[in-house]
């Protein structure tokens, strides 16, 4: 307590009185709230050292998760890479990992399911070694039979984008919101308003607006970006009955969409059916098509939606030069648009009568505009791509990447091998080869200006 030790300490019980090896405090009749002195001189407290642990004496779990940055990888069973990769991918999706963590379901399948999944992301959040996802793959391959065809005695590769459909419809029924609603709806779901028009009689033509979960890209030997493989799928003809000319007739049909949704699944169809001695397969088109990093999908809108998000953008814009105008040096130049606009208000304010002063602060709140909480600009990032790498459909490998948003880079989950990757590579899984392709992407809504 005072740093003193024993060895140099002096007590005075009383003045002049010197505590002595043997003696009882008892015998200087000493009075209650008496002060007793202590001298000495102090040394420094000896500090304890810490004992250094070597990651080499580790058990070998603890070593890994002590050394482990990113989530773990997931061990494939037989061909698993499909389910693995849209597992990783979905763990990439903050508020579906946590509606999963938080989830409390009953007995039935989806429900057994869906609980086989939280303990499975349980385990990966604790990193270190890669987890062999037994149970979840083995109730998988039980509930849903199409994905436990054998070949041989082997389980045989699946299509990645028919098991992300699945996960999702199990997701859909069993995360529900507080009012309940679907968590899965409220983050990839969006509305698409199809319009048919009448070839022969362009006065008949009606609309209507369906949810989508997906926007499929085709491919073909024109597309060369993402966006125009979309429009291909938004945009087609079809032969129906015409109530107003009493025959079938040729429409147009043309759908935007009118409701955009947090997140955007974007699904490339890079596989043409065809019938061998083996039965039906797919074969891939390996054609490059190109996807950003920030995706624009204005142009896919509806009219109503387009307008709502170029007013907003333009709001954005105005805002972002003011901004820029008042931190400017007085000394540059202003535009001409700017000058014109000057020269109008000053004329304006000459001819008008005289009104009441404003002050700048009042002129400013004038001037400010109301901007939503979460504004629309038809902008998105790029989280999360599952690739494919093969020939066809029945064969390849998959493999899942997502951004890490606390360490701000790419990672590449290769099954049980996770690791880092330049950005420079997420670019390079367009396509043109035999070698990892985008065939899933995962778009976050972005609120703000690119």
């Amino acid at each position: 307590m005072t740093g003193v030790p024993p060895e140099n300490q002096k007590v005075f019980p009383k003045k002049g009185k010197v505590l002595k090896e043997g003696d009882n405090l008892g015998s200087f009749n000493l009075k209650e709230g008496c002060t007793i002195s202590l001298m000495g001189s102090a040394t420094e407290i000896p500090k304890v050292e810490e004992q250094v642990v070597f990651v080499e004496d580790l058990p070998p779990d603890v070593a890994a998760s002590a050394l482990a940055k990113f989530s773990c990888g997931l061990d494939n069973l037989q061909n698993t890479c499909y389910l693995n990769s849209c597992l990783q991918c979905m763990r990439a999706v903050p508020e579906l990992r946590t509606a999963i963590a938080e989830y409390r379901g009953s007995q039935n399948q989806d429900s057994m399911l869906v609980s086989a999944l939280q303990q499975l992301f349980a385990q990966m959040e604790k990193g270190g070694e890669s987890v062999t996802p037994m149970v979840f793959v083995s109730m998988f391959r039980q509930f849903f039979p199409q994905f436990a065809a054998q070949r041989q005695n082997v389980y045989m590769q699946q299509d990645a984008d028919e098991c992300w459909g699945e996960l999702a419809r199990v997701l859909k029924s069993q995360l529900r919101t507080e009012d309940g609603g679907s968590v899965f709806d409220n983050l990839f779901v969006g509305n698409m308003r199809q319009t048919l028009t009448c070839i022969e009689n362009p006065d008949d033509t009606s609309s209507i607006i369906e949810p989508f979960h997906k926007l499929p890209c085709y491919v073909d030997k024109e597309v060369t970006f993402v966006n125009q493989g979309i429009m291909r799928g938004m945009e087609g003809s079809l032969e129906k009955h015409s109530e107003i000319l009493g025959t079938q007739a040729n429409y147009t049909k043309v759908s935007r969409i009118s409701t955009l949704p947090t997140y955007l699944l974007v699904s490339f169809n890079r596989f043409d059916q065809k019938n061998t001695a083996d039965g039906v397969i797919g074969l891939k088109v390996l054609k490059p098509i190109s996807f950003p990093f920030i995706l624009d999908v204005h142009q896919l809108c509806d009219d109503d939606l387009g307008k709502s998000i170029l007013d907003m953008r333009n709001t954005f814009t105005e805002l972002r030069e003011r901004e820029a105008a008042k931190a400017a040096p007085a000394c540059l130049e202003l535009r001409d648009v700017d000058k014109k606009n000057l020269e109008e208000k000053a004329a304006a304010t000459t001819e008008a009568p005289a009104e009441e002063e404003h002050s700048p602060m009042e002129v400013d709140a004038v001037m400010d505009v109301e901007i939503p909480p979460n504004p629309q600009l038809g902008y998105y990032d790029l989280k999360a791509i599952v690739t494919h790498k093969g020939r066809a459909l029945s064969s390849g490998h998959y493999m899942g990447y997502a951004k890490d948003e606390k360490h701000g880079c790419w990672v590449k989950f290769d099954d049980d091998d996770v690791y880092e990757v330049p950005k420079e590579e997420i670019m390079k899984l367009n396509g043109g080869g035999d070698w990892d392709m985008a065939y899933l992407c995962i778009y976050k809504v972005h609120h703000e200006l690119p």
